[in-house]
């Protein structure tokens, strides 16, 4: 598992505070191996907590003397004989309460279940242990009035989560509009920022991560947003915006290009004109 920081400065105290708060959720429910359990994009089962294999569930032996008789006989018993001159049958009559008094066979189906259960008791125990310390972070970490609101004591964390996002949705389309408008304003300023542009390569960087976070169209198809940063840069790199298209034609069709390479290239052929 790996190492959750225990402290946090993360404080959702109503929607606008929603996108921050997830991302810091999602970080430290991965960190604790939850977020499978969580995601309402998945449907993992919530484990439960298992039970011990029950003794008297399992056949009870019945110990019955062994007769010995020096009359032949032609007829072969079907009940084994153990080591100490009894033969093993089953008593359907009543149920062991210890292992000595198992059949052989039940008490190896016993002991093969109760290290089936040990193991699967180990694991739920650190998988609590993991719920109780996010729940608490989480607790630590929203308003009263949230508290309140959303984190009822009968949910688990996938309840919890489901509650504050669906409180969080309120914000999300204003902040979807809001960082689209953010990144046509940027793409406007290239022209602007000749000399320093290297600053606005920084800020367009910012800008694609936040509208690919927040599902912005113009960010999230590179057929869309590489022809967009061409057209915004070609007044100060022409030669750049021309031979970028042609040679990644191929990958901007395919949608395989990445905004992180892209900048790495402008940035290069920037400081390489640029001196």
């Amino acid at each position: 598992m790996a190492t959750v920081p225990s402290t946090s400065a993360v404080i959702y105290t109503g929607p606008k505070d929603w996108d921050k708060f997830k991302d810091e959720f999602k970080t430290r429910a991965k960190g604790y191996d939850l977020w499978d359990y969580i995601d309402p994009d998945q449907n993992v089962p919530w484990p439960v907590k298992p039970a011990a294999p029950v003794i008297a569930s399992y056949p009870k032996r019945r110990i019955r003397p062994q007769t010995r008789t020096n009359t032949p006989t032609t007829t072969t018993s079907s009940l084994s004989s153990s080591s100490g001159g009894t033969t093993e049958e089953i008593d359907h009559t009543s149920h062991p309460t210890n292992t000595l008094e198992m059949t052989t066979e039940g008490r190896q189906a016993y002991n093969q279940n109760f290290a089936t259960y040990t193991y699967l008791d180990r694991e739920y125990k650190t998988f609590r242990k993991n719920c109780n310390e996010l729940m608490k972070w989480v607790l630590d970490s929203v308003s009263p009035s949230i508290k309140q609101t959303y984190l009822s004591s009968d949910d688990n964390l996938r309840g919890w989560y489901a509650k504050l996002q669906q409180s969080g949705k309120v914000y999300d389309s204003r902040l979807l509009m809001n960082t689209k408008r953010e990144y046509e304003e940027r793409l406007k300023q290239a022209p602007k920022a000749a000399k320093k542009f290297d600053e606005w390569i920084a800020k367009w960087q910012e800008i694609m991560a936040q509208g690919q976070r927040h599902g912005v169209p113009e960010t999230t198809m590179p057929v869309i947003w590489t022809n967009q940063l061409c057209a915004a840069v070609a007044p100060i790199m022409p030669s750049w915006s021309n031979s970028f298209m042609l040679l990644k034609q191929d990958d901007i069709e395919k949608g395989t290009i990445n905004y992180l390479e892209v900048r790495a290239n402008l940035l290069d052929h920037w400081t390489m004109t640029n001196p």
